[in-house]
């Protein structure tokens, strides 16, 4: 079987090579992360869906200038990144593209109906509490980590900022979260920031 990165490098340049297959598959395998992470940058969701369809009709009609790529979640995620920002800007929901002039909606949430004992219970209600009081972008920072398996120089040109600054706010949230669980908690804290979300027409 092909390592990831030469799938993706032969699907992208199929896509390249107005293959139609091609495009199709990359929108179906990306589209719902690329929402879940836009559900993250703003609550409109009316105004991610319009960024993600604008992205995807760029792609389209450029797709033979445009430059090649190993990881196309990667590629996708930046780029909408980049889109969403210069929109929000164009729309003064926020002044700057700066790491600190938009907010990462990344909440824990539990349903507390489950029948489970109470010390599990307690445990949950530390994830969600220490995952709530983190800073946005040490949010965004342990998403893009651990979630979407990004490495830093990746996650420093999704949202805008140096390598050691990654690794920093990576730091800085980890130590955020020692305060409130153990390492053994971690893998369940992971599991909370599992994305739910899903496209309301899919």
């Amino acid at each position: 079987m092909l390592k990831l990165e030469c799938q993706d490098t032969y699907l992208w340049d199929s896509f390249r090579d107005s293959d139609p297959d091609a495009f199709s598959r990359i929108y179906n395998l990306h589209v719902q992360a690329l929402y879940q992470y836009g559900s993250k940058l703003t609550p409109d969701t009316g105004f991610v869906m319009d960024c993600i369809h604008d992205l995807f009709v760029d792609l389209s009609n450029h797709r033979s200038t445009i430059g090649t790529t190993d990881n196309i979640r990667f590629y996708l995620i930046r780029s909408l990144t980049h889109r969403m920002i210069r929109a929000m800007k164009s729309h003064n929901k926020i002044r700057h593209d700066t790491i600190d002039d938009y907010p990462f909606l990344l909440e824990a949430a539990f349903d507390d109906t489950l029948d489970e004992q109470e010390t599990t219970r307690k445990k949950r209600h530390y994830l969600r509490d220490a995952l709530n009081e983190l800073p946005y972008r040490q949010k965004e920072a342990i998403y893009l980590r651990y979630i979407n398996n990004f490495n830093n120089e990746e996650i420093a040109q999704i949202m805008g900022i140096n390598y050691q600054a990654v690794r920093n706010t990576l730091y800085k949230a980890i130590e955020n979260l020692r305060k409130s669980i153990s390492k053994e908690d971690f893998i369940l804290f992971l599991m909370v920031l599992r994305p739910h979300q899903t496209l309301p027409f899919f």
